[in-house]
């Protein structure tokens, strides 16, 4: 199997096999070196060496296959996503050129399957921690790629569509983890631009999904935009609270995204989950009397729904 093909020592006969198919005329061939490439990356060391031999840079240009190739596109960015999921890997891959050209390519594809290998790539490449991680949000996160315009909300703003529009729970989830990482990202520019384009949304639409570790990472992220910028994900907090109730729609107002904040809060079944928004709370209201006051009302108002019409 493909594990046994590259155990040992890194094989240069297969790598120069695989090499020439990404170069071949024939898109099945370079759909099938791309796809035996993902395939040998299955361990850190694997990945590692496969970008130190230079095999990425072989995959880069077909990122931005044309759409009459959507496979090879596919495997392409399939792959990388496979290379980039090593610590090491992921400054190296981020500021490759072409990069953010295929990224953003991928992300404006019009086949679902394409952005969402396009945006789990993104999320793999702007995770981690310290300079590399600012370093490579700043390179892929900026202005469009070939757009001269400053104001432009570009990559950053394709990836807050993506997560408030779509509707394949996969797709959407990856983009709102993107927002997650960029609201913990450890520079308050970073944040605070999250923060006033309106990440707060897709950072509340991940707090509805069923699987927790996705509720933390939501409720996580809120914290630290509040501490970076706290005017711009709630501007005011509304008398009396009005709380949303499970399967209702958030919108753009800031008293229903308080409100959904203190129904979570108030009502999360997870451990972990709760003390994060009981934090959001908390940053967003610090008195505690007023406090308590909105969470009692907020679990009050949320068991009147139908458990039919409840929502995770």
């Amino acid at each position: 199997n493909m594990q046994e093909a590259f155990a040992g020592p890194l094989r240069p006969s297969l790598l120069c096999v695989l090499g020439d198919w990404l170069a071949a005329p024939v898109p099945e061939l370079r759909m099938a070196g791309a796809l035996a490439l993902g395939n040998l990356g299955r361990s850190d060391a694997n990945c590692e060496a496969l970008v130190a031999e230079g095999m990425a840079d072989r995959l880069v240009p077909l990122m931005q296959a044309p759409m009459d190739q959507a496979k090879v596109q596919h495997a392409a960015l399939g792959s990388l996503k496979n290379l980039a999921k090593p610590a090491a890997n992921k400054p190296l891959l981020a500021a490759k050129q072409g990069m953010a050209e295929g990224v953003w390519a991928g992300l404006c594809s019009v086949q679902p399957p394409i952005q969402y290998q396009a945006v789990g790539l993104l999320r793999f490449l702007v995770s981690g921690d310290g300079t590399n991680n600012v370093a490579a949000i700043k390179h892929l996160l900026g202005p469009a790629p070939g757009s001269a315009a400053a104001a432009d909300d570009g990559v950053f703003g394709k990836v807050l569509e993506i997560g408030l529009t779509q509707d394949h729970e996969g797709l959407y989830s990856e983009s709102c983890r993107i927002i997650g990482v960029l609201g913990n990202c450890s520079d308050d520019a970073v944040r605070r631009h999250v923060a006033e384009l309106g990440g707060v949304r897709a950072l509340l639409r991940l707090a509805r999904s069923t699987h927790a570790v996705l509720q933390v990472e939501a409720a996580i992220a809120l914290v630290h935009l509040l501490k970076a910028d706290g005017s711009s994900v709630v501007r005011n907090v509304p008398q009396p609270p009005h709380v949303l109730r499970r399967g209702d729609t958030v919108d753009d107002d800031a008293a229903d995204q308080v409100d959904e904040v203190f129904a979570r809060a108030a009502t999360c079944t997870d451990e972990r989950a709760a003390i994060a928004w009981r934090g959001v709370a908390e940053l967003i209201v610090p008195d505690k009397a007023e406090r308590e006051e909105r969470l009692a009302k907020a679990k009050a108002l949320v068991a009147e729904v139908p458990a039919g019409q409840a929502s995770g």
